[in-house]
């Protein structure tokens, strides 16, 4: 580690390196940051040990005792006294001592040791136009435990000495963990473990490990914890963070979303047979026995958003479709389906009149275009679902930033779970379903729930990209 970095960057350059972290920098000002990484030195030192401490937190932080140190305590008592136009910036800066404060109690075990130099457990293998943020790795490097590769762009395959071959594609940041295992921070990683030496390896991520048993398996992380997994043969076992009592085992072709936080989420997405019986292979079809259905007289749902209501034969259903206790009866219905105009981001709120412990989410979609069997744009789930206990004030045109303070429960990219590039590799027709990672436990106690859509970024015609939703049931406990 280098000395001082962080404490050589200023607040705002903090405040750059924290929302990159945190995945909260729009487009422009991620490329003028990346810019700015590649060209200085210092700030890439800081960037790097910033990750570094962040991701042994991670690991460590399991382990402290319940009471924590008194600095730890003042950060979190004196932010909830902070006035809220300046909450961003406190937010970051209280981190930092918070940050800071662990840093001091795990010194010992995050500082290097000058006793013994690292094991060298593993080799780059191979590499396809790869280009990295700060000093190159050479093809044929050996690789210590611990060290850590930021990918920018192209492709690098390391072997490990167990036989394990992991392949990262930029951007990637990457860790060897042990002589079996890695972490991945944030990107995109495939490994293979066919040897009987390689039996176990594991890649862990900030919300998951997942445990490969002689297969070969995807995984994808964002900074901010979620990650997806998708297995391509063989098994392997899934153990989301905080629910380690519980694994999930994924055969081929299965794929899973791991939420981290208080409540640890799983998000499955399946492919649906296709008819009008909505029959997947593990989650239930659409239900008029659920909390939210219309029949039950419980829940209300609105939008926020403009629907696509051409006329009432081509444009979209009323908000009523997606809880009338069935989805579409064919393929492409529009006034079965409920979708927002055009290129347009919208929300669906379910108010279930009171707070309740929300067992199991279930979402249905469908559409393949009946003049071209390969358009199946409408049918991909791109949504993110936040819970809340008091409903923020919504608009359309900033939903990003109204939803922004609000408990996050699961983010769902169908696209990315069946890795589509082209329209023709989607799924006509997809059911999600969201529980717990815990056994007998709920999703969280809620009210609201908000699902935050998005068109789809994947299609010839971004002005016929908005998913038709076919229903929504939502399940709780002790009703």
């Amino acid at each position: 580690m280098n000395e001082k970095p962080i404490s050589n960057v200023s607040s705002q350059d903090w405040l750059l390196l924290s929302d990159l972290i945190e995945n909260r920098l729009d487009e422009e000002s991620f490329s003028n940051l990346e810019t700015r990484l590649e060209q200085d030195k210092s700030l890439r030192a800081a960037y790097h040990e910033l990750i570094a401490l962040d991701t042994q937190l991670r690991r460590e932080s399991e382990a402290l005792p319940e009471t924590g140190p008194a600095c730890i305590d003042f950060a979190s008592e004196l932010a909830t006294h902070q006035n809220r136009t300046k909450k961003r910036r406190f937010v970051a800066m209280t981190s930092l001592a918070a940050l800071l404060c662990l840093f001091i109690l795990l010194k010992d075990s995050l500082l290097p040791s000058t006793a013994e130099s690292p094991e060298q457990v593993a080799l780059v293998t191979s590499a396809g136009n790869a280009s990295w943020l700060g000093s190159d790795i050479e093809l044929g490097r050996a690789l210590s435990v611990g060290e850590q590769l930021h990918l920018k762009t192209g492709t690098v395959q390391i072997t490990y000495d167990t036989g394990a071959v992991v392949r990262l594609y930029g951007p990637t940041l990457y860790s060897i963990d042990t002589r079996n295992s890695g972490f991945l921070l944030s990107g995109k990683a495939y490994a293979r473990a066919e040897t009987e030496e390689s039996h176990g390896f594991t890649i862990k991520t900030p919300s998951v490990e997942v445990i490969d048993y002689g297969t070969e398996f995807l995984t994808h992380t964002d900074l901010d914890g979620h990650s997806q997994v998708e297995v391509t043969s063989g098994e392997v076992d899934v153990v989301a963070k905080g629910a380690p009592e519980r694994r999930h085992r994924l055969k081929r072709g299965d794929s899973l979303g791991i939420e981290a936080g208080q409540h640890p989420v799983l998000a499955r997405i399946e492919s649906g047979d296709g008819t009008s019986n909505f029959s997947f292979p593990t989650i239930p079809s659409p239900s008029s026995n659920d909390f939210a259905d219309q029949a039950q007289g419980k829940a209300e749902i609105s939008i926020v958003g403009t629907l696509f209501r051409r006329d009432i034969n081509h444009g979209s259903g009323l908000v009523s479709v997606i809880n009338d206790g069935r989805a579409q009866s064919a393929r492409d219905v529009p006034e079965e389906s409920l979708f927002f105009t055009n290129d347009e981001d919208g929300a669906i709120v379910i108010d279930m009149g009171e707070r309740k412990e929300i067992d199991e989410i279930n979402v249905f979609t469908w559409h393949q275009n009946l003049n071209n069997d390969g358009d199946r744009i409408r049918a991909l789930q791109r949504f993110t679902l936040y819970g809340a206990d008091e409903l923020p004030s919504l608009h359309a045109d900033s939903l990003t930033e109204d939803l922004r303070d609000l408990p996050r429960i699961a983010k769902v990219n169908s696209d990315i779970f069946f890795q589509v590039t082209t329209p023709t590799e989607r799924p006509a027709q997809q059911g999600s379903s969201i529980r717990s990672a815990k056994k007998q436990k709920s999703i969280g106690p809620y009210r609201y729930l908000i699902f935050h859509v998005s068109p789809s970024e994947v299609g010839l015609d971004r002005n016929l990209a908005s998913t038709f939703y076919g229903e929504i049931d939502v399940f709780v406990r002790n009703d």
